[in-house]
């Protein structure tokens, strides 16, 4: 092996060619920063990553608050759900109907027999008794009633009376013999005392 003399290396008095050689040695760099951008940019270790501070706490609060409104009743104002909605507009179209005791159609209806037809209509098969159904369903608070749901009240010890919510404090109803199927409003003195409870079926 010949052996270069010690000192630098030929070509240069400078160096270069040693430098020179190394760099052919390397081979040719992935990305070359011009030469009028040299000194404009950051080094690599005074670069720091812009995260927000309060992007995650953000977030999961947006989505609790989500979920919350999804939920029937929240914040004051029940979820319109359409199918519930069409139930209580198939009620309206009823009011008029003379009462009947133990009647399921148009020809006539008692109280439980509305609420089973109009739900019957919509493919949903009720209980056929005002108690039955006040055990059905699901439990509601009153201040979380929505159109469609069904409100019971009682004179005696048990249910025996039921009406469909149709929104705005209001019911559907058939009252009794020699009355019609009507509105009611459920602040009124009656409804408010003999309230007892509500179900969703929907």
């Amino acid at each position: 092996m010949h052996l270069l003399p010690q000192g630098r290396l030929p070509g240069s008095e400078s160096g270069t060619g040693f430098r020179k050689a190394l760099r052919q040695l390397q081979g040719p760099p992935a990305f070359e920063v011009p030469l009028r951008l040299r000194g404009r940019l950051p080094r690599v270790n005074q670069l720091k990553t812009s995260r927000p501070r309060h992007a995650l706490p953000a977030i999961l609060l947006a989505i609790a608050a989500a979920a919350l409104l999804a939920l029937p009743g929240c914040g004051g104002h029940a979820r319109v759900r359409p199918l519930a909605k069409a139930v209580a507009g198939t009620a309206e179209k009823y009011l008029g109907t003379p009462y009947k005791s133990g009647g399921r159609s148009p020809k006539g209806f008692d109280c439980s027999g509305l609420v089973w037809y109009v739900y019957r209509q919509h493919g949903i098969e009720l209980p056929d008794t005002s108690y039955k159904q006040s055990q059905a369903g699901r439990r509601v608070d009153r201040d979380e009633l929505a159109p469609g749901d069904l409100v019971f009240f009682r004179s005696g010890r048990r249910v025996d009376h039921v009406g469909l919510y149709v929104g705005d404090g209001f019911m559907i109803h058939a009252p009794g013999k020699g009355k019609k199927v009507r509105r009611a409003n459920l602040d009124g003195k009656y409804y408010r005392q003999h309230y007892v409870t509500a179900r969703r079926f929907i």
